[in-house]
């Protein structure tokens, strides 16, 4: 914060020796470094978008290619739904545990407790039949603060959003997946029928009048081909954009943009015409474009997202905020591609332009620096982020190909999403087992808790799991694991883990027969892990 005040009132100091005390110029002081600030963000993810979506709209053309990424994508997504599931869990079973209290200070909230039991899924006659509800996951306070219940409203909220999120997701991945296999399914028969169709398709899939031999001719060669052609068009404006970024301080006379909008640069009282508005219309909606779909591609913005009638009130609000922080510098960004005669006339330069051309700094850093939107378009271009995740072990981008597993293999391969995404699909890990498979299954499960004294049921592509399984082998711990997604019965057996322990999550640890948690209760108990294990005669 002092680096920031330091920053601003050395520009305050700057103006008053050049302008003196003047209200319109620290007026254009305020303006000029808002819009920096905006310009800046803008032309890094305007340089991120102007090749992500050319790119994007290449890929999707190729069906088998993006039914492959999808399932590439499939374990990650499962991870953290599985992960929000959990955190959603663990503070209903707070909750659940504050409505139990009937002394002391829980009593005085007692109608605040009533609140936020409301907010939860969960009914309150649950918490009485399910006794694995362990002091582990679900830590309360001896004395009841407004600041406790405050803060645990507001995580659950949060909780309850994230949980949405994940879950539209997943569902997303679902239905795309299906939708995709049934296209490559189509080519043998030439017939092509999506099923029964979700709520959240496409208008070209719940159209009735398209017959099955003309549906599979649309998804298999004339929107493919449309996708390609797309991308071609996407392809030269992002070319022409970043030329015209490059240009327009040494030769704006050869801004191809510039040239597409005033058609008679030469002439000094030149009127921009109808067609002239509706091409800068068309550049300015690709370049906001460009900007607004890298958001959801760098994973720094607080992990916030848009969900289907479920968008968290604080996202939305920030969403809007970023819409009008990228939509303003990206317009006068756009307005500098122009003659000079041309956009100094404009009310959006009467407006904003001449305050932040007050200084020679402002007007030369607005026609010089977005010369640096090579840098993000370079590196989504040759895939740099990826060369600093191998190098530093960080991923800058959400949407990071898998190029480095080709073969599907491994934690978190293609081959696992595939797998997943099929027993989703054909409902092994959603539906209901019979009440015979659930005894036989509770009773596999109960089994080998009693049998090993360090039992593991666990994921093979989860990374909570291989953390888990990282933890016991440096202790030194003899534990057995249980893979659950290897078997055929382990959804059954998840769903007996969850009657006993209340956890769906994976992992499931329990050591000498005591249920421990995940992955997180296993790293808390960390410290006193080894003598725990000491005890249990594990080591």
């Amino acid at each position: 914060m002092m680096i920031v005040f330091g920053c601003g009132i050395a520009g305050l100091v700057y103006i008053i020796i050049d302008y003196g005390f003047d209200v319109t110029a620290i007026k254009a002081l305020l303006v000029a470094l808002a819009y920096v600030w905006g310009l800046m963000i803008a032309i890094y993810l305007m340089g991120h978008g102007l090749v992500a979506v050319p790119r994007r709209l290449f890929r999707r053309a190729d069906i088998s290619g993006t039914l492959r990424r999808l399932q590439s994508h499939a374990p990650r997504i499962n991870e953290k739904l599985e992960d929000a599931i959990s955190k959603y869990e663990e503070l209903e079973a707070q909750v659940r545990q504050l409505q139990q209290r009937k002394t002391g200070t829980a009593r005085d909230y007692q109608e605040w407790i009533e609140e936020l039991a409301d907010m939860t899924s969960t009914p309150e006659n649950r918490a009485s039949s399910l006794p694995g509800i362990t002091d582990v996951t679900a830590k309360t306070p001896a004395v009841i603060t407004d600041r406790y219940l405050a803060d645990l409203g507001r995580r659950l909220a949060q909780a309850r959003h994230q949980r949405a999120r994940r879950i539209e997701e997943w569902d997303q991945v679902l239905q795309s997946a299906a939708d995709l296999q049934a296209i490559l399914d189509s080519k043998a028969s030439q017939k092509l029928s999506f099923g029964r169709v979700s709520p959240h398709s496409s208008f070209l899939e719940r159209t009735t009048f398209i017959t099955p031999y003309m549906r599979y001719h649309l998804y298999v060669h004339l929107l493919p081909a449309f996708r390609i052609i797309l991308g071609a068009l996407a392809m030269l404006a992002s070319i022409c954009i970043t030329w015209s970024e490059i240009i327009k301080f040494p030769a704006p006379q050869l801004s191809i943009v510039s040239l597409t909008v005033v058609h008679h640069p030469s002439q000094t009282d030149y009127k921009v015409g109808f067609g002239g508005q509706l091409t800068a219309a068309a550049w300015l909606l690709y370049m906001s474009t460009c900007a607004l779909v890298s958001i959801n591609d760098v994973p720094v913005w607080g992990n916030r997202a848009l969900v289907r009638r479920n968008t968290y009130s604080e996202h939305a609000c920030w969403y809007a905020g970023q819409i009008a922080k990228l939509t303003v510098p990206l317009s006068y960004n756009f307005l500098t591609f122009l003659p000079k005669t041309v956009h100094q006339n404009t009310v959006f330069y009467h407006f904003l332009g001449r305050l932040i051309n007050l200084t020679p700094l402002g007007t030369g850093f607005d026609y010089v620096f977005p010369i640096l939107v090579l840098i993000p378009a370079c590196a989504t271009l040759f895939n740099l982020y990826g060369r600093i995740k191998g190098i530093f072990g960080l991923g800058i981008l959400e949407d990071e190909d898998d190029e480095d597993n080709p073969s599907g293999f491994g934690t978190g391969g293609w081959r696992e999403g595939r797998t997943l995404i099929d027993r989703e699909i054909q409902g092994l890990w959603r539906s209901s087992p019979s009440p015979a498979a659930m005894s036989a299954a509770k009773t596999k499960a109960q089994g080998l808790i009693d049998e090993n004294t360090v039992m593991v049921f666990s994921k093979s592509y989860c990374p909570y799991c291989k953390a888990t399984k990282s933890l016991l082998s440096e202790k030194g711990a003899k534990f057995q694991v249980l893979e659950l997604d290897q078997i055929d019965d382990g959804a059954a057996i998840q769903d007996a883990l969850e009657e006993i322990t209340n956890q769906r999550s994976v992992p499931n640890i329990f050591i000498k027969q005591q249920h421990i948690g995940g992955n997180s209760d296993l790293q808390a108990r960390k410290s006193q892990l080894k003598d725990l294990l000491l005890d249990a005669g594990a080591i």
